[in-house]
């Protein structure tokens, strides 16, 4: 491995390797899911707990860093291995510019990770299924991350981001909207579906490093091509899952359909020059992301409204 640059003593430097490391930008890929399980839950009871959304989205907040000072620690071998980082892969590459030491960043992770279940334990007194959502939460990303199952490296990361980000994010806004209920598990599938995606979106840019790293997903074992057709239909089923499941009339079925397609539509036209341009790979990337997110904000405005 590389040696790391010489971490700075610099005060505003550390702050602002610590900002990287956050990832502020990845909180789009936490913050719908949850709002989206508090959505679902209102649409059944009729009441907007407003102290039950702020719950959910701390502990949106807290896993976030759990995610992502996690995945950077699993993931340096693999990030130098990589091309300079995108705004959707490739980490926060504090380790790789030597911003952070391993040992700052493995501290940062346990403080993250200790305060997510403090939380979650004090929320769990308004909804006791809070703190078994911590602790799925962090066990996924364990076997996502962690050595020595590292299952994102062994062809499962998809499944379990899935599970992580598709299921227990909803589930997280749910409950603390309506603790004393689950939702039907055929409304999770399409917030399911979506996050798989997500996973195989965001593998794209990193195709040849991942070969390199040994990491296997769709894009690097079966090409940036068939990574970016996969990711195209799971997205047009999920979508079309959720206007079926969250629509009460035809005509809200299109509008729910048409918004993320406004993304979708677009990024199909980038499938034959997707191969090698790493520019044409971000913005396939960002138009699929849009599509998904779009997606769970569509379906959450139609439950509430």
């Amino acid at each position: 491995m590389a040696e790391a640059a010489t971490p700075s003593n610099d005060a505003p430097s550390k702050v602002l390797a610590w900002i990287r490391a956050a990832r502020p930008l990845a909180h789009g890929n936490i913050a719908p899911p949850i709002l989206f399980g508090v959505a679902l839950a209102c649409s059944t009871t009729g009441v907007l707990d407003r102290t039950g959304l702020a719950l959910a989205l701390i502990f949106g907040v807290l896993d976030h860093l759990v995610i992502v000072f996690g995945n950077d620690l699993a993931d340096e071998e693999g990030d130098r291995l990589g091309e300079a980082a995108t705004l959707v892969s490739g980490g926060s590459r504090v380790l790789v510019d030597g911003a952070l030491t391993r040992d700052s960043l493995r501290f940062g992770l346990r403080v993250a990770v200790i305060a997510l279940l403090l939380f979650s334990a004090i929320a769990s007194l308004v909804a006791p299924l809070t703190f078994a959502l911590a602790l799925a939460a962090i066990a996924l990303l364990w076997l996502y991350s962690g050595s020595p199952v590292r299952l994102s490296y062994r062809g499962g990361g998809a499944l379990l981001q899935g599970l992580g980000v598709g299921v227990v994010l909803p589930l997280v806004g749910w409950t603390l909207q309506q603790p004393d209920a689950l939702p039907p598990p055929l409304w999770l599938a399409p917030p399911l579906l979506l996050a798989m995606v997500g996973n195989v979106l965001t593998a794209i840019p990193d195709a040849e490093g991942d070969q390199r790293a040994d990491k296997r997903n769709v894009a690097s074992r079966y090409g940036v091509r068939i990574a970016a057709w996969v990711s195209a239909l799971g997205s047009g089923l999920a979508i079309a899952l959720g206007a079926a499941i969250f629509a009460s009339t035809p005509t809200e079925a299109q509008l729910l359909s048409g918004i993320p397609l406004l993304f979708l539509v677009p990024s199909l036209l980038l499938l034959r020059s997707i191969g090698g341009d790493r520019g044409m790979r971000l913005r396939f990337v960002l138009l699929g992301l849009g599509a998904g997110t779009s997606a769970l904000l569509c379906w959450s405005a139609a439950l509430l409204y």
